[in-house]
């Protein structure tokens, strides 16, 4: 079987083809991959603080109960829950009240869209266990019921409360570097 030769240069013109149109602008397809490219990083950094964030919580769970006999969540759950919160916050990002304000001091940023996260991932909470208790097939009434029931636990309160305080330090974080920089906040935490 002879391989044919491709002649020096065509991958180079197949690319230019698909990134820039007829007049040297970029076309379609390559503002999409763009776009794309740009919604993957975004979603790998905050993805990598909130897994960090739940297993940090799992442990600090693991340890409080070490020699009690109660059941904590995995390491699993906590790696499934941390990539879920993040595509929940990259969600709630998109309503329009999240770009209000922009121009506002660091701190009123930040308590402008602390609760809407805290109420956006609380009502993810609440439906994800609603619809399991639905499907599984309990009443309106009584998958209502069930979903709510981890709400009246201290222990949910706790996990809660370090969620909060580990979301603050993200939305602080973040709109620091939104201030700031990418570049210059990479000089602040590491130098170069």
């Amino acid at each position: 079987m002879s391989r044919r030769r491709v002649p020096f240069g065509t991958f180079d013109r197949l690319d230019r083809a698909l990134h820039r149109g007829s007049r040297g602008a970029p076309t379609l397809v390559h503002q999409r991959l763009t776009h794309i490219k740009d919604e993957v990083r975004r979603l790998a950094g905050v993805a990598a603080f909130f897994v960090a964030a739940t297993c940090l919580v799992v442990f600090t769970d693991k340890l409080v109960a070490w020699n009690a006999n109660v059941e904590t969540a995995t390491f699993a759950t906590a790696l499934v829950a941390g990539l879920v919160i993040a595509k929940v916050l990259m969600l709630v990002d998109l309503l329009p009240v999240m770009s209000a304000g922009a121009d506002w001091p660091l701190a009123y940023r930040v308590a402008q869209k602390a609760p809407i996260y805290i109420v956006a991932v609380l009502a993810f909470r609440y439906v994800e266990r609603f619809v399991h208790h639905l499907v599984s097939g309990a009443s309106l009434s009584a998958a209502s019921a069930l979903a709510l029931r981890p709400f009246e636990q201290p222990a949910f309160w706790a996990t809660v409360i370090w969620l909060v305080v580990l979301l603050l330090v993200f939305l602080t974080t973040q709109e620091l570097g939104r201030i700031l920089g990418k570049d210059r906040m990479r000089l602040i935490f590491f130098g170069r």
